[in-house]
């Protein structure tokens, strides 16, 4: 039963969409640099990683978002 919760709770946020933590747009104002400037954190959170490690290399940047 203990594996089977996570699954139980997640299949009832996705057929009841109340039970989902819901949050407001946020308006972003004119964003100034360049791409460089910035960094993001690793998948876990641990660990930010500059863009500016990967000035003069290829980059791909692939964008994925949900409203």
């Amino acid at each position: 039963m203990a594996r089977l919760l996570p699954f139980l709770v997640g299949a009832a946020t996705l057929v009841t969409p109340s039970l989902g933590v819901i949050t407001d747009r946020q308006l972003c104002g004119p964003v100034t640099g360049d791409f460089y400037q910035f960094s993001a954190n690793t998948l876990n959170g641990s660990t930010p990683i500059s863009f500016e490690d990967y000035r003069g290399k290829v980059v791909l940047v692939y964008n994925v978002a949900t409203y």
